[in-house]
Order: C-alpha cells, then structure tokens, then sequence
C-alpha cells in the first residue's frame, strides 16, 4: 500500500498472532473470513434500506461472523491442546466446547432465521464462505512449488 496507509491485513495478522493463531494457514483463513464477513456486513448495513439485496448480504455476513467465530475458537484450541498430546480429558474438553459452539451457532441461526425473518439462503452461503476459503487457500498450498 502507497504511504502511510496502513495495510489492514497486516494488522488482522497480527492481532490473531497476538491470540496465540501461530499457524499461518489458519492466520491467512481467518484474516480472509474476516475480511469477507466485514464487507459483507457494512455493505448489507449501508444498502439494506435501499433493496432487499442489502438484506441478503447483511444477513450473508451474519452467517460468516458465525463460520468464522467457529472455525477461531475450534482453530485455538485445537492448536494449543495437541502439542501437549492427546488424552481423553483433552478429547472431552474439545468435544464438549465444540457442541456447545453448535448448539450456540444452531440457536443463532434459529433466531436469525424466526425472529430476524433473514433469507435462509444467506445465512448458510454465509457459513459455506468458509469452507470455500479453507478450499482455495488448501488448494494454494498444496498447489504451491517448493522453494
């Protein structure tokens, strides 16, 4: 970037750097998600009293807030209970906190969905965004020449 202007990728890096996201794959995911779903909610709150697509792609990045508030905290724990190796207490820890992470994104969607009356569609396109993500960035990797 020209300047002055700060690079706002580079400070997503590291602020997820500074919670303990040491891997770099997981870094360059999260900091695309983010990106993503910041748009999309900015975009959708500015043009959403102009049309039904506002709407939509608010409510898109609603469902990429939650893909990505998901793939963060399985992505830390994950990262920060296996150098340690694995036990059945870490098992139970990472499956107890990941069902209850469902349970919470399943109740959000619900809510979302009934009461905030969001486009079905949006909602799951929003949370797939993620796994397209994960996909390119999978596939750059495994794509990518040895130095």
């Amino acid at each position: 970037m020209p300047g002055n202007v700060p690079n706002p990728i580079f400070f997503l890096q590291r602020w997820l750097w500074q919670r303990n996201v040491r891997d770099a794959l997981v870094r360059n995911i999260l900091v695309w998600q983010i990106c993503i779903t910041l748009v999309t909610l900015a975009t959708g709150a500015v043009t959403s009293p102009f049309g039904s697509g506002g709407i939509w792609v608010f409510w898109f990045g609603c469902g990429g807030a939650i893909a990505a508030w998901n793939f963060y905290a399985l992505a830390k724990l994950v990262q920060n209970l296996t150098p340690k190796g694995w036990s059945v207490s870490i098992l139970v820890r990472l499956l107890v906190s990941f069902n209850i992470r469902l349970l919470l994104s399943g109740c959000l969607i619900f809510g979302a969905f009934i009461w905030g009356k969001a486009p079905l569609s949006a909602l799951l396109l929003g949370i797939a965004s993620l796994l397209a993500i994960i996909t390119i960035a999978g596939m750059k990797k495994a794509l990518k020449k040895p130095d």
